[in-house]
């Protein structure tokens, strides 16, 4: 007889396995050994193919994820909103000033006419500048060190919208056109 739990051999009639001590009971036991690995193969063999199917699948969804961030996928569609230019939508200026090499990073979230919206996340040096076409523009930029400023402008057409900044260690600025 096999062991249900150790599959060890233990002798035919036992009421206990001499292993691991777990009860025998002669109804839960396959009628031959030759029965019992045929079995474990067979689960064993199906388990191999679920983890092999589940790699090929991770495989290629990571190779989906890399193919898209790589060749700019899944960035289309924030540039087809960002450069929509659909009745009521406008350009943005986003300039980010402040003092010299200041690091940042954050998200714009930009809204075009019939709601479709995306958001971009962006990291960056001062000065730099963003252009984004939409109805609605907010944007949440982070000081990556304590000291200096950091100040965010949104303009339209050359005319400044809104602008703000912060002079706070690590601090936030956050500018919504409306």
């Amino acid at each position: 007889m096999i062991c249900p739990k150790c599959t060890k051999d233990i002798p035919a009639g036992s009421q206990f396995c001499w292993q691991c001590g777990t009860p025998i009971h002669l109804s839960s036991q396959p009628e031959s050994t030759l029965d019992f690995l045929t079995k474990s193969r067979s689960m064993t063999k199906r388990k191999r193919q679920r983890q092999i199917l589940v790699s090929i699948l991770l495989i290629i969804i990571v190779g989906c994820v890399i193919y898209g961030v790589t060749s700019g996928g899944f960035l289309e569609t924030f540039s087809e909103v960002s450069r929509s230019s659909r009745p009521g939508d406008q350009e943005f200026t986003i300039r980010v000033t402040g003092d010299s090499g200041l690091k940042f990073r954050g998200d714009y979230m930009l809204v075009a006419s019939g709601q479709s919206s995306a958001s971009k996340s962006v990291e960056g040096t001062t000065p730099s500048t963003y252009t984004a076409t939409g109805t609605m523009l907010s944007i949440s930029f982070q000081k990556q060190c304590e000291g200096g400023a950091l100040r965010v402008t949104i303009l339209r057409g050359g005319t400044i919208v809104r602008e703000s900044s912060t002079t706070a260690a690590f601090g936030v600025v956050t500018v919504t056109t409306n």
